[in-house]
């Protein structure tokens, strides 16, 4: 065991999963494969796939469907389920098994979204529509320099958000903010649980929450407005993309298509936290130790996917862990756990690669909320928040091994899910399992260095993402079909080809890939030839040509034709 700078967590595995302990679990799924073998060819996918599958590495959270109900046989059996579930949840509680009681609840939420009983301990009305109410903003707000009536004020059960974009934005923040906060509740119940309540909820009597304080979110119109706003008083704002001040409690966000997800799930986690919880949050949070924890939860919850009725968080292909797979598989990086435990906040802020610090806190934290010590390490999160100057112990890990990913791991990807960063480098993923990335559309980073995959299967996956802007096929077999895919990647800045058999054919290819301006061509099979195609890639900026034909004469014709080009950055050290 490790031990930080004595509060003792017991990390022992947590109780057994949850679907392990649903005891109508096979009877639905039963009846489901029924229905959707006499339903429409069209509708059966959806009817066998509404039972979602168990994965090792992923939390599944439950909440109400968007979509009404229908009357159909589906629906039925929907109904039933949810009826049963109520009742399991019920039984859970007086065996003071809450947290399985809980989860029971909301997945019968899930079943049937009308439920009478649902509806009360949620204290929603019958339709099952989360109340918003919007009006204009009645007091000028001070801080902001908002006049009265200049900005939108919109109410639901659990934000007020102050807005000054167009209605439907402010609307659809708070939908998401609603449902992102019962995504929080379930991924973090021991941290706010409130036992009586509860308790008295899954009896059926009661509803959850009886005083809910609001928490207060300001979203600008833009980023501009955002960054001209808080300037003043919270230096460096441009480099971010929303925060959570913990001294106003205030989440800042803003509207626009810049906005950004991730940031959201991230800042509203700090704030769930610190005005959510029943935890005696320490102003010294952080401080002294530990600060990896603080940001490391928060960045797990980025990895926030939510779908029409359910949500997932964490998975292997969680965005935080491509960059922690690039440089611990990728790179052969390494930093201890230890390490990051003993590092507090001064320190990792003036740090020079903080980048690199967020990476391994975020791949951490997702090992530990991923795996078997989950509640324990929910614990920890707990001691660190209200005694931050206590010692804590943590278990042995292997982050290597953790980020590793296989072709079952591939197959097991949600129907639904598209991700725009995708790192396989030096995983176990074999052509078969790439059917899993087919309807990937919107990728712009995917590195799949030193994977075992033909040329076809890499040419269909280059193919079908035509927004990338990074590429990494270092050590593969890309050849004739994946470089003639590449001149369709008009947005493409980096493209690595380092170890793969190209020849000065395939160059010939890139000529039009006006945006370039990185390009390994390391160990290619390429010679002289090469140098004019890549002496016009307007963008250019470095190009690393060793260990190829191109001879010394060429690359000198090559610099006095770019004098600010860089050649050859890369530092390669002879095996001794």
């Amino acid at each position: 065991m490790l031990c930080s700078p004595s509060l003792a967590v017991a990390w022992q595995p947590s109780s057994p999963k949850f679907e392990q302990r649903d005891p109508d679990a096979v009877h639905f799924r039963k009846h489901l494969d029924r229905i959707a073998q006499a339903a429409d060819p069209a509708d059966a996918e959806a009817i066998a796939g509404w039972m979602l599958p168990h994965r090792d590495d992923q939390q599944v959270v439950y909440f109400l469907s968007s979509e009404p109900p229908t009357a159909s046989p589906l629906t039925t059996l929907r109904q039933k389920r949810a009826e049963n579930l109520l009742r399991h949840a019920a039984a859970a509680a007086e065996a003071d098994d809450l947290q399985l009681g809980y989860r029971m609840f909301w997945q019968a939420a899930r079943e049937d979204s009308r439920n009478p009983n649902v509806l009360r301990a949620l204290g929603l009305p019958a339709d099952g529509e989360v109340p918003i109410t919007i009006r204009p903003g009645r007091n000028a707000d001070r801080q902001l320099n908002w006049p009265a009536r200049s900005y939108l004020q919109v109410l639901t059960p659990h934000f007020m958000i102050d807005a000054r974009c167009d209605r439907d934005q402010a609307i659809e923040l708070a939908q998401r903010l609603e449902r992102v906060y019962w995504v929080w509740t379930q991924v973090f119940y021991p941290l706010w649980e409130n036992r009586g309540s509860i308790q008295q909820t899954l009896r059926g009597q009661g509803r959850f929450e009886s005083r809910i304080n609001r928490h207060r979110v300001v979203l600008f119109a833009n980023r501009q407005e955002y960054i001209d706003t808080l300037s003043k008083e919270t230096p460096g704002i441009e480099r971010s993309t929303g925060f959570y001040s913990n001294h106003a409690k205030i989440t800042f966000l803003y509207a626009g298509a810049d906005a950004d997800l991730k940031t959201q799930y991230h800042e509203l986690t700090h704030q769930l936290i610190g005005e959510a919880s029943r935890m005696r949050v320490s102003p010294d949070v952080g401080l002294p130790s530990d600060f990896w924890v603080v940001e490391g939860i928060a960045s797990y919850m980025e990895s926030l996917y939510l779908h029409d009725s359910y949500a997932t968080v964490g998975g292997w292909e969680s965005s935080r862990l491509q960059f922690a797979r690039y440089r611990v598989r990728g790179l052969g990086e390494s930093m201890p756990l230890q390490r990051l435990v003993g590092l507090g906040r001064d320190a990792v802020q003036q740090s020079p690669d903080i980048a690199s610090w967020y990476s391994y806190a975020a791949a951490y934290s997702h090992l530990l909320m991923d795996g078997p010590h989950r509640e324990a390490f929910l614990e920890y999160v707990r001691s660190v928040y209200e005694q931050p100057a206590k010692s804590r112990s943590l278990p042995d890990v292997d982050l290597a091994d953790f980020l590793n990913v296989t072709s079952d791991d591939v197959r097991l990807l949600r129907l639904g899910t598209q991700l725009q960063e995708l790192c396989l480098t030096n995983t176990q993923v074999d052509d078969a399992a790439t059917a899993a990335l087919a309807d990937q559309r919107q990728l712009t980073w995917l590195d799949l260095s030193r994977l075992p995959l033909t040329d076809a299967v890499l040419a269909a996956l280059v193919r079908s993402n035509p927004h990338l802007d990074q590429l990494s096929l270092e050590r593969t077999a890309a050849s004739d079909a994946t470089l003639a895919a590449i001149p369709g990647l008009l947005a493409l800045e980096e493209l690595d080809l380092t170890l793969a058999p190209v020849t000065d054919a395939h160059i010939a290819a890139l000529a039009g890939l006006e945006k370039l301006e990185t390009l390994w061509l390391t160990a290619t099979q390429i010679t002289d030839a090469s140098v004019d195609v890549i002496a016009r890639l307007p963008s250019l900026r470095q190009v690393d040509i060793q260990r190829t034909a191109v001879t010394p004469a060429a690359i000198d014709s090559l610099r006095t034709a770019r004098p600010e080009l860089t050649i050859n950055p890369l530092q390669i050290v002879a095996a001794p």
